[in-house]
């Protein structure tokens, strides 16, 4: 259990693992509103924003804990601000 390890931050991929997983998005929802830094490393190009904000926000992610969500596209090379 990741509360209990007391990481203060996490880079995690997109594709076929949180993406497909709704109670990971809930949690990660809940860590970056408790203020725990996240980063997302995708292949992918923007139209992740949307969607990816979408399920979030709809788990109640918060203005601040947007500010703790880093997400990097195309392979790292652009780095998108929520």
């Amino acid at each position: 259990e990741l509360d209990q390890m007391g990481f203060t931050a996490a880079i995690l991929d997109i594709d076929g693992t949180i993406d497909d997983y709704p109670p990971l998005l809930e949690r990660i929802a809940n860590y970056l509103n408790d203020g725990k830094k996240i980063a997302i490393a995708t292949g992918r190009g923007e139209s992740i924003k949307k969607k990816f904000f979408g399920k979030l926000d709809a788990l109640g992610l918060s203005e601040s804990g947007r500010s703790n969500l880093y997400i990097y596209l195309f392979n790292g090379a652009l780095y998108l601000r929520p």
